[in-house]
């Protein structure tokens, strides 16, 4: 079984924001696959849906970001997925708005949000897919916390188009093929 968790925080107020850029892929990857989030765990909600003809579990983390390693760790249990069949999709300042990033694995680079990944399934050995948001102008918190400008919706589409076709490699090509064609 194969899980990809989207990182975000949970409530409206955060939904068009940066930090839930992992929220907008799962949710994406969901309407597509014709299937709706339901709270399966007091820690995340989750659906499935059929993929590279594979059953993937979509993940959202409703812990806040920055403690989303536990519903991961929970789900991880839950649906038997071994970590290197856990995708952990997330923003990142370090890239540009519109690009993407496969890892297998790594630290944390700074993220709270996969700190916590690490921390709660305690191993630095899972994929990461690193949706660019760009580096903040001035304050940090209230960049990622904030709505994505106009301006750069279109990039948004182009990350989250990009990010749902390398998840689709990853499932049905492995990680190698997807970082070779989408990184």
């Amino acid at each position: 079984m194969f899980l990809v968790a989207g990182l975000g925080n949970p409530g409206r107020q955060y939904a068009e924001s940066r930090h839930n850029l992992g929220f907008m892929l799962v949710d994406r990857m969901a309407e597509e696959g014709r299937s709706v989030f339901r709270a399966v765990h007091p820690l995340y909600s989750a659906c499935t849906v059929q993929l590279e003809k594979q059953s993937v579990v979509l993940l959202k983390p409703m812990t806040y970001m920055n403690r989303s390693g536990w519903a991961v760790a929970l789900a991880v249990a839950a649906f038997r997925t071994s970590l290197e069949h856990c995708l952990i999709a997330y923003d990142d300042m370090a890239i540009a708005p519109g690009k993407i990033r496969l890892r297998p694995k790594g630290s944390a680079g700074g993220h709270n949000g996969v700190a916590s990944v690490i921390e709660a399934v305690q191993s630095q050995h899972f994929p990461r897919l690193r949706l660019g948001i760009g580096p903040p102008q001035d304050d940090v918190i209230n960049y990622v916390l904030s709505p994505f400008a106009g301006e750069e919706y279109e990039a948004v589409g182009q990350a989250l188009s990009q990010g749902e076709a390398a998840v689709k490699t990853w499932i049905g090509q492995g990680l190698d093929k997807a970082m070779n064609r989408h990184n």
